[in-house]
């Protein structure tokens, strides 16, 4: 009777292991990895809102872009960085399009090497965040944009202190030279800021006249 009962005993042992290995194996889900990379996307490499013939140049004069009409440049003398060398408002100066040279280093470098120009830009957030005590965060996702044969990654950030989000994309020149074009709301005049499809139209509008 003894043996009978430890065979028993046995049998509901490897049958409780059975049944929990089965729903081990019917309950496994695949985790999802966080990424901060947005699917790849095309634009029309033609702007959707009227543009001037006001021309803005870098330095080297290996990239170029235009203005919206009715932009113009404004000279912050040494309000700004010595990385940007253009600067251009609309007329109620609520939007400022920024042009700016990326310095290298040794780190960027590598990234970039490691990481293309999704690196580029997540060194790029980051040194906004350096130089703003991490008063910056990134809203949304990296993105890869491409416009025609030209290539850029686009990403937004939010200011957190005001909620005020910017755009941004960083590109490379033929020259090998690095570029940031940044779209940054103000609030100079008390005039309303434009609405996130204004603001998108007008990014992607300047974005395509880009060339390098």
């Amino acid at each position: 009777m003894k043996s009978i009962k430890l065979h028993i005993s046995i049998l509901r042992y490897f049958l409780f292991v059975g049944v929990v290995i089965l729903l081990n194996s019917c309950f496994v889900v695949k985790e999802e990895v966080e990424t901060d990379i947005a699917p790849a996307v095309v634009l029309s490499p033609k702007p959707t809102i009227d543009m001037s013939d006001v021309l803005v140049r870098s330095q080297k004069g290996d990239m170029i872009a235009f203005l919206p009409k009715g932009w113009f440049f404004v000279d912050l003398e040494d309000k700004i960085s010595s990385d940007v060398f253009a600067v251009a408002v609309n007329p109620d100066y609520s939007l400022a399009a920024v042009f700016s040279v990326i310095k290298k280093n040794d780190e960027l470098e590598q990234l970039v090497k490691k990481e293309g120009l999704i690196g580029l830009a997540r060194y790029n957030l980051s040194k906004k965040q350096d130089k703003t005590g991490d008063a910056v965060k990134l809203s949304g996702k990296y993105t890869s944009v491409n416009m025609g044969t030209l290539s850029f990654c686009k990403f937004s950030y939010v200011a957190t202190e005001i909620g005020v989000t910017s755009q941004s994309a960083v590109f490379i020149s033929t020259m090998g030279e690095y570029y940031e074009f940044g779209l940054v709301p103000m609030n100079i005049r008390n005039t309303a800021i434009p609405g996130i499809l204004d603001t998108d139209k007008i990014f992607n509008s300047i974005l395509s006249t880009i060339q390098y």
